[in-house]
């Protein structure tokens, strides 16, 4: 008698321990799910930060043509 409340209470145990494996795995899928998307922003915003930094080096060099065309000659 005393066996079979033991392995009940064992049977309980692992339900309860494949419930919690069941919600870390899910836990782990959304965090794994955020990290793409985060992964996926900060790529967006360094292909952004590129770009703009191309034309301000552009426009500076372009400005400064500019400039060395204005001046008087000597």
């Amino acid at each position: 008698m005393f066996v079979c409340v033991q392995v009940l209470q064992h049977m309980e145990d692992v339900k309860v321990r494949e419930m919690q494996i069941f919600d870390f795995k899910k836990k782990i899928a959304e965090a794994e799910t955020k990290l793409k998307q985060q992964q996926n922003l900060y790529e967006a915003v360094r292909s952004d930060r590129n770009l703009y930094s191309k034309n301000l080096i552009e426009s500076q060099v372009g400005c400064n043509d500019q400039m060395l065309a204005m001046e008087p000659k000597k």
